[in-house]
Formats: C-alpha cells, sequence, structure tokens
C-alpha cells in the first residue's frame, strides 16, 4: 500500500497526494479497526444497490499471507523441546571440560598459585552459565504453550504462526475470502492462523450472508473445507454448501 501510493494514479488521486509510510498504514489500521469493518460493510451495501453483486452465490477460499515474522522466529513445542535437549547434551559436554580440566590441574604439583593452570575454567565455567539461560528461557516457552494449550509461539509477531499446506509453508496468516459470483467482488472476509481451512466453512459463509444482507446463499469452497459438522451448521443458517 505505502508503495501504491507513490504510484497507483488513482491511488494518488484518492489520496490527494498524501504519501502515509508503511507503520503510519499499519497503526491506522489497527487503530481504527471497528471503522473499517463498517466502512467495508457499508462498500458492499452499496454495491448491492448498484446492482454489482448478485448475493445468491460465493466462493470460498484463503491464502497464505506473510506476517511480520521470520520461520526462524516461530517455535513450535517440538522445536523447543528438541532445543532443550540439544542444549542439555552441550551443557554436559561442557560440564565433562571442567572435570577433565580439574582432573588434569590435579595431576600438576606447583599449579596452585595464582598463576597456575585451570585459565579454560572461566571461560568453560561461562559458556555453561549462558547455556542454562538459554536452556530456562526455553523451558520457560514450552511451559507457556502447554499451559496455554497452544502448539506454537512467535517471538516476533505475537499472533503469526508457521502455516504449511499443499508443501507451501510460510510464517503468517491464512486470510479466508468470500467472492460473490457477479462480479467477483469481495463480500468478505477474515484473518484466521490456523493452516487448515477446516472449520473456516460456516463462518465465511455466515459473514458474507450477513454482508449481503439475505436469507438464503449459496456456498462453494474446495474440498480442503469439508466437514459434516460445517455442513449441516450451514444448512441449519439456510446457507448450501
Amino acid at each position: 500500500m505505502e508503495r501504491e501510493a507513490c504510484r497507483n494514479l488513482e491511488l494518488i488521486w484518492l489520496l490527494r497526494n498524501l504519501k502515509p509510510g508503511y507503520r503510519t498504514i499499519g497503526n491506522f489500521r489497527k487503530e481504527n479497526w471497528a471503522a473499517l469493518k463498517a466502512a467495508n460493510r457499508s462498500f458492499v451495501l452499496l454495491m448491492r444497490e448498484l446492482g454489482l453483486v448478485g448475493g445468491s452465490v460465493v466462493a470460498i477460499d484463503g491464502s497464505f499471507f506473510h506476517g511480520d515474522a521470520s520461520k526462524a522466529s516461530i517455535f513450535t513445542r517440538k522445536r523447543l523441546a528438541d532445543q532443550i535437549a540439544k542444549l542439555d547434551q552441550e551443557i554436559e559436554a561442557y560440564g565433562k571440560s571442567l572435570e577433565d580440566n580439574d582432573a588434569a590441574e590435579a595431576r600438576k604439583p606447583g599449579k596452585d598459585g595464582p598463576d597456575g593452570g585451570g585459565g579454560d575454567d572461566g571461560d568453560i565455567g561461562a559458556k555453561v552459565a549462558a547455556l542454562m539461560a538459554k536452556r530456562a528461557g526455553a523451558q520457560t516457552d514450552l511451559a507457556r504453550l502447554e499451559e496455554n494449550g497452544q502448539t506454537q509461539l512467535s517471538l516476533t509477531d505475537p499472533d503469526a504462526r508457521l502455516l504449511v499446506k499443499s508443501g507451501q509453508g510460510v510464517a503468517g496468516y491464512n486470510v479466508q475470502t468470500a467472492v460473490d459470483d457477479k462480479h467477483k467482488l469481495i463480500v468478505a472476509s477474515e484473518v484466521v492462523n490456523a493452516s487448515s481451512d477446516v472449520g473456516q466453512l460456516h463462518a465465511m459463509a455466515m459473514a458474507a450472508k450477513e454482508a449481503l444482507e439475505v436469507k438464503t446463499l449459496q456456498a462453494l469452497a474446495d474440498e480442503g473445507y469439508y466437514s459434516s459438522r460445517e455442513l449441516k451448521a450451514c444448512e441449519d443458517d439456510g446457507i448450501t454448501a
């Protein structure tokens, strides 16, 4: 959006030559979310008045969008457990090094003075302390996930998740969209952080139905949305999936 505000002539006209930065745009969205949703709803109603939406058939699908996070910044329970196990091995190895150094020093007579051996002990001890601190942090993160019943922890973008579908993986979000069939215009959208589309059909179809203000609706989706529970919920609310 920041780039388009400097490139797209229609947007430049609409913004009256304002060129907001990405952070300004992001903060505006965050601070005015309720108003933006209301504006989107009003826009859908305007499209209805202009005859631009059919209001009888919508197609629903999900797309992965990158979040403000990298794959390396998102930790799963398994990744944290593996990290703790690896740190335990490193700590044990450094501990053995300290024991070996102590044993070697004990075999060298006359090395008790301030200029004696053991110069590496302090360095190894510092490394062990750093590893212990890192392990404590990983253990705290794992405990937090287990306590909250969550499966992933994102350090930079708290709501982003590591999403994988059909071999495609991103650190971000699954954006659900419902599109009216007449002119392919979006009438409802939602952002979720689940990889699978299962469980999203009824909510998205209902959002489209409410936005279009219709009593019945036909919703099209691929088999990734298949769920008998979702189909029954749609049927109960006047939606043919």
